[in-house]
């Protein structure tokens, strides 16, 4: 449509954010994609004050004041314990991303949901600090620590559960032979990881036009009623998960990547 794009990062602490929302108003851009992740984040409360176009994306605010685009990680999570119930799992914790962030809290929510209607216990929850892989690892040790009857762990996301990796690694716990593993997001190269790692795909690429398209609508049409976009993910099956090893023998493993 031939507008120009900034990109930026806003990383760092809040007052940073706002500074760098700051320059970017300075600059008289039109609109805003913002992806931010806090639930309550005050970059969206400025933008609605300086009534700037502004669209999300892969985080929703429960007032629903602006237009967004999010995964539906509600689905997310009912399709990862899903695949681990239907291979004998019971004892399944969750590696939860920070519930200060949109996504943690909704996958956390998603989690309990879940399980409870598989009629098992959600009570298996230790929150990370951090999407990161070290917050990962610090928070797989503290898991396996605690309960140690675990038999598989749904990630927050990808890198989590690379965090999860190198705890394995450390205490020689086999994966999935001990434990099984699924990430969140797909993000690139983790099926190059050993095993590669069963998985969550998201619609990047679809939420980027979802929210382009909304942020032209916006500007072209600042009083249209926001919208919020929701995309179906994806299970994807590779090697991380398997039949606890009480089941395994003459139990039936599902290979299939779909």
């Amino acid at each position: 449509e031939g507008y120009g794009v900034l990109i930026a990062n806003v990383a760092g602490t809040a007052k940073e954010q706002e500074k760098l929302l700051e320059q970017m108003l300075e600059r008289r851009v039109d609109g805003l994609i913002l992806a931010t992740a806090v639930r309550n984040d005050p970059l969206v409360r400025r933008t609605l004050l300086q009534r700037t176009p502004v669209v999300l994306v892969n985080r929703a605010l429960e007032a629903g004041q602006v237009p967004e685009v999010v995964n539906d990680d509600l689905l997310s999570l009912q399709l990862a314990v899903d695949h681990l119930v239907s291979l004998g799992h019971k004892q399944i914790a969750h590696l939860a991303g920070p519930s200060r962030l949109a996504t943690g809290h909704a996958r956390i929510v998603g989690f309990e949901i879940a399980m409870k209607q598989h009629g098992l216990d959600p009570a298996v929850i230790v929150e990370a600090s951090e999407f990161t892989r070290e917050a990962g690892r610090q928070a797989c040790e503290t898991l396996l620590r605690e309960h140690r009857g675990i038999t598989a762990i749904v990630a927050g996301n990808d890198l989590i559960a690379l965090g999860c990796y190198d705890t394995f690694a450390e205490a020689a716990i086999r994966c999935p032979a001990d434990i099984s593993l699924v990430g969140h997001n797909d993000m690139p190269l983790f099926d190059m990881l050993s095993p590669p790692l069963t998985t969550i795909r998201i619609q990047h690429r679809e939420m980027g036009r979802h929210a382009a398209r909304l942020l032209l609508n916006m500007i072209n049409a600042p009083d249209s009623p926001p919208l919020r976009i929701t995309l179906p993910p994806q299970l994807i099956l590779r090697g991380s998960t398997d039949v606890p090893r009480k089941v395994r023998p003459g139990a039936q493993h599902r290979t299939t990547q779909r």
